[in-house]
């Protein structure tokens, strides 16, 4: 993109205006987690509480601006290379020597 002449990255302004939203009081850090089903929902409600104790004293960041967001994935949609996780594990291979 060219702006008044000068060529410019179209995420110019968006760079500039992340580092200005993430700054101070503003500060609002997001953690994702994925897991394969079937933890029951205290487990995982253990978890994210656990995981926001740990960023607001580890960052400083405050309680109410902390989001901790858990996803349970279908064993049948997550892979490990190209077994997904309902599939039974191949036997360990015997160490040649």
């Amino acid at each position: 993109m060219v702006l008044d002449g000068i060529p410019r990255r179209a995420h110019d302004g968006c760079r500039k205006l992340s580092f200005r939203h993430f700054q101070g009081d503003s500060l609002m850090p997001i953690v994702q987690i994925h897991l394969v089903e079937g933890r029951d929902d205290a487990t995982v409600k253990a978890c994210v509480k656990a995981v926001a104790r740990t960023v607001h004293e580890t960052l400083g960041a405050p309680l109410e601006s902390i989001r901790v967001y858990a996803t349970q994935v279908p064993a049948a949609h997550w892979a490990v290379g190209e077994h997904t996780k309902d599939e039974p594990a191949a036997p360990a291979k015997a160490d040649a020597r």
